[in-house]
Protein backbone atom coordinates (compact mmCIF):
# COMPACT_ATOMS: atom_id res chain seq x y z
CA UNK A 1 0.00 0.00 0.00
CA UNK A 2 1.09 3.36 -0.86
CA UNK A 3 1.30 5.60 2.64
CA UNK A 4 -0.62 9.54 2.71
CA UNK A 5 0.98 12.35 1.81
CA UNK A 6 2.22 14.62 4.31
CA UNK A 7 1.55 18.40 4.14
CA UNK A 8 5.42 18.50 4.34
CA UNK A 9 6.02 16.66 1.81
CA UNK A 10 2.86 18.47 -0.40
CA UNK A 11 5.20 21.10 0.01
CA UNK A 12 8.47 19.56 -1.46
CA UNK A 13 6.80 19.07 -4.97
CA UNK A 14 6.90 22.60 -5.52
CA UNK A 15 10.95 22.27 -4.99
CA UNK A 16 11.29 19.81 -7.39
CA UNK A 17 14.22 21.04 -9.67
CA UNK A 18 13.16 19.88 -13.31
CA UNK A 19 9.99 18.24 -14.76
CA UNK A 20 9.79 15.04 -14.84
CA UNK A 21 8.48 13.14 -17.75
CA UNK A 22 5.35 10.27 -17.27
CA UNK A 23 3.72 7.88 -19.65
CA UNK A 24 0.18 6.34 -18.22
CA UNK A 25 -0.16 3.33 -20.87
CA UNK A 26 -2.73 1.02 -21.31
CA UNK A 27 -6.03 0.50 -23.00
CA UNK A 28 -10.14 2.09 -22.75
CA UNK A 29 -9.79 3.13 -18.96
CA UNK A 30 -6.64 5.37 -19.71
CA UNK A 31 -7.78 6.63 -23.01
CA UNK A 32 -10.90 7.95 -21.37
CA UNK A 33 -9.59 8.99 -17.90
CA UNK A 34 -6.94 11.03 -19.77
CA UNK A 35 -9.88 13.06 -21.80
CA UNK A 36 -11.92 13.44 -18.94
CA UNK A 37 -8.62 14.41 -16.65
CA UNK A 38 -8.58 17.51 -19.66
CA UNK A 39 -11.73 18.77 -19.48
CA UNK A 40 -12.15 18.49 -16.12
CA UNK A 41 -10.60 20.20 -12.84
CA UNK A 42 -7.66 17.17 -12.77
CA UNK A 43 -5.88 19.25 -15.87
CA UNK A 44 -3.93 16.87 -18.30
CA UNK A 45 -1.06 16.92 -15.62
CA UNK A 46 -3.18 15.93 -12.69
CA UNK A 47 -2.38 19.25 -10.82
CA UNK A 48 1.14 18.43 -11.16
CA UNK A 49 1.90 20.64 -13.56
CA UNK A 50 5.07 22.51 -12.16
CA UNK A 51 6.57 19.13 -11.50
CA UNK A 52 6.01 16.70 -14.45
CA UNK A 53 4.59 16.20 -17.72
CA UNK A 54 2.18 13.76 -18.27
CA UNK A 55 1.82 11.66 -21.55
CA UNK A 56 -1.59 9.82 -22.11
CA UNK A 57 -0.36 6.68 -23.87
CA UNK A 58 -3.41 5.00 -24.49
CA UNK A 59 -5.46 3.20 -27.27
CA UNK A 60 -9.09 1.42 -27.02
CA UNK A 61 -8.92 -1.65 -27.11
CA UNK A 62 -5.27 -2.24 -26.41
CA UNK A 63 -3.95 -5.78 -25.58
CA UNK A 64 -0.71 -6.91 -23.21
CA UNK A 65 1.43 -7.81 -27.12
CA UNK A 66 1.17 -4.14 -27.88
CA UNK A 67 2.76 -2.43 -24.55
CA UNK A 68 6.67 -2.86 -25.97
CA UNK A 69 5.65 -1.54 -29.56
CA UNK A 70 3.66 1.94 -27.63
CA UNK A 71 6.47 2.51 -25.21
CA UNK A 72 9.03 2.23 -28.16
CA UNK A 73 7.07 4.94 -30.38
CA UNK A 74 6.82 7.17 -27.12
CA UNK A 75 10.56 6.87 -26.39
CA UNK A 76 10.68 8.04 -30.23
CA UNK A 77 8.59 11.02 -29.82
CA UNK A 78 9.27 12.02 -26.09
CA UNK A 79 12.52 10.71 -25.01
CA UNK A 80 13.25 7.86 -22.21
CA UNK A 81 10.49 8.52 -19.44
CA UNK A 82 11.06 8.81 -15.56
CA UNK A 83 8.25 6.31 -15.19
CA UNK A 84 5.97 4.38 -16.50
CA UNK A 85 2.40 3.68 -14.71
CA UNK A 86 0.96 0.52 -16.76
CA UNK A 87 -2.70 -0.20 -17.18
CA UNK A 88 -3.22 -3.42 -19.21
CA UNK A 89 -3.93 -6.86 -19.43
CA UNK A 90 -7.81 -7.12 -18.60
CA UNK A 91 -8.89 -6.89 -22.31
CA UNK A 92 -6.58 -10.25 -22.13
CA UNK A 93 -8.01 -12.52 -19.80
CA UNK A 94 -11.36 -13.89 -21.14
CA UNK A 95 -9.32 -14.88 -24.26
CA UNK A 96 -6.22 -16.20 -22.70
CA UNK A 97 -4.86 -18.81 -20.48
CA UNK A 98 -3.70 -17.63 -16.90
CA UNK A 99 -0.22 -18.85 -17.07
CA UNK A 100 0.29 -18.02 -21.08
CA UNK A 101 -0.22 -14.58 -20.03
CA UNK A 102 1.52 -14.28 -17.17
CA UNK A 103 4.76 -15.70 -18.91
CA UNK A 104 3.93 -12.81 -21.77
CA UNK A 105 3.70 -10.06 -18.82
CA UNK A 106 7.03 -11.35 -17.16
CA UNK A 107 9.23 -11.53 -19.85
CA UNK A 108 7.80 -8.33 -21.67
CA UNK A 109 8.32 -6.44 -18.14
CA UNK A 110 11.68 -7.78 -17.83
CA UNK A 111 12.51 -6.66 -21.11
CA UNK A 112 11.48 -3.28 -20.54
CA UNK A 113 13.46 -3.16 -17.12
CA UNK A 114 16.33 -3.97 -19.35
CA UNK A 115 15.90 -1.51 -22.22
CA UNK A 116 14.85 1.26 -19.51
CA UNK A 117 16.93 0.64 -16.30
CA UNK A 118 16.45 4.30 -14.71
CA UNK A 119 12.51 4.37 -15.07
CA UNK A 120 10.25 3.79 -12.07
CA UNK A 121 7.55 1.23 -13.00
CA UNK A 122 3.95 1.55 -11.87
CA UNK A 123 1.87 -1.65 -12.22
CA UNK A 124 -1.46 -0.09 -11.68
CA UNK A 125 -3.66 -3.05 -10.53
CA UNK A 126 -6.03 -5.21 -13.16
CA UNK A 127 -9.54 -3.66 -12.77
CA UNK A 128 -12.53 -5.17 -11.10
CA UNK A 129 -15.34 -5.55 -14.13
CA UNK A 130 -19.02 -6.05 -14.02
CA UNK A 131 -19.21 -7.74 -17.24
CA UNK A 132 -16.16 -9.16 -19.00
CA UNK A 133 -16.79 -9.55 -22.54
CA UNK A 134 -16.44 -12.84 -24.47
CA UNK A 135 -16.36 -14.93 -21.23
CA UNK A 136 -18.18 -17.81 -20.79
CA UNK A 137 -17.48 -18.53 -16.62
CA UNK A 138 -17.51 -14.91 -15.05
CA UNK A 139 -15.86 -17.08 -11.73
CA UNK A 140 -13.44 -18.02 -13.90
CA UNK A 141 -12.39 -14.78 -15.20
CA UNK A 142 -12.60 -12.97 -11.99
CA UNK A 143 -10.10 -15.69 -10.48
CA UNK A 144 -7.52 -15.25 -13.16
CA UNK A 145 -7.76 -11.53 -13.34
CA UNK A 146 -6.94 -11.60 -9.36
CA UNK A 147 -3.93 -14.65 -10.46
CA UNK A 148 -2.60 -12.59 -13.22
CA UNK A 149 -2.73 -9.31 -11.33
CA UNK A 150 -0.74 -10.63 -8.12
CA UNK A 151 1.85 -11.98 -10.43
CA UNK A 152 2.84 -8.98 -12.51
CA UNK A 153 2.65 -6.56 -9.34
CA UNK A 154 5.33 -8.70 -7.30
CA UNK A 155 7.33 -8.91 -10.76
CA UNK A 156 6.99 -5.01 -10.55
CA UNK A 157 8.19 -4.91 -6.92
CA UNK A 158 11.29 -7.28 -6.86
CA UNK A 159 12.42 -4.91 -9.29
CA UNK A 160 12.19 -1.41 -7.26
CA UNK A 161 8.85 -0.28 -9.05
CA UNK A 162 5.65 0.22 -6.89
CA UNK A 163 1.86 -0.76 -7.06
CA UNK A 164 -1.34 1.00 -7.35
CA UNK A 165 -3.82 -1.30 -5.39
CA UNK A 166 -7.52 0.93 -6.59
CA UNK A 167 -8.63 -1.20 -3.31
CA UNK A 168 -11.97 1.01 -3.81
CA UNK A 169 -12.93 -0.03 -7.52
CA UNK A 170 -15.29 -2.60 -6.93
CA UNK A 171 -18.05 -4.55 -9.29
CA UNK A 172 -20.52 -4.54 -6.58
CA UNK A 173 -20.83 -0.57 -6.94
CA UNK A 174 -22.64 -0.05 -10.37
CA UNK A 175 -22.43 3.79 -9.80
CA UNK A 176 -18.72 3.17 -10.61
CA UNK A 177 -19.20 1.76 -14.26
CA UNK A 178 -21.19 2.83 -17.40
CA UNK A 179 -23.87 0.54 -17.99
CA UNK A 180 -21.64 -1.62 -20.39
CA UNK A 181 -20.18 -2.98 -17.25
CA UNK A 182 -16.55 -2.48 -18.49
CA UNK A 183 -15.45 1.41 -18.31
CA UNK A 184 -15.97 3.69 -15.81
CA UNK A 185 -17.97 6.12 -14.94
CA UNK A 186 -16.82 9.87 -13.97
CA UNK A 187 -17.34 8.96 -10.06
CA UNK A 188 -15.14 5.87 -11.17
CA UNK A 189 -12.57 7.85 -13.50
CA UNK A 190 -12.09 10.12 -10.13
CA UNK A 191 -11.26 7.95 -8.08
CA UNK A 192 -8.92 5.76 -10.66
CA UNK A 193 -7.24 9.41 -11.61
CA UNK A 194 -7.11 9.77 -7.12
CA UNK A 195 -4.86 6.40 -6.94
CA UNK A 196 -2.54 7.31 -10.44
CA UNK A 197 -2.18 10.97 -8.56
CA UNK A 198 -1.69 9.68 -5.45
CA UNK A 199 0.86 7.09 -6.44
CA UNK A 200 2.85 9.99 -8.33
CA UNK A 201 3.02 11.89 -5.44
CA UNK A 202 4.60 9.67 -3.46
CA UNK A 203 7.18 8.95 -6.09
CA UNK A 204 8.33 12.70 -6.29
CA UNK A 205 8.66 12.97 -2.85
CA UNK A 206 10.78 10.02 -2.54
CA UNK A 207 14.54 9.74 -3.69
CA UNK A 208 15.80 9.64 -7.45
Amino acid sequence: MIPDITQKQQQQIFLVARRYQVGLVGHSIVYWAGHYAKKSGWGEHLGLDTSMDIHWLARQGMMWPSLLLRLQNSVLQFGFPDAIVIQLGENDIPASKGVALQNSMRDDLKLLRCKMPKTKLFWSCLLERRTWRNAVALARVNKARSKVCRSAARLVLSMGGDVIPHVDLSHALPALFLPDGVHLSDWGQDIWLHDVRHALLQWLCGPH
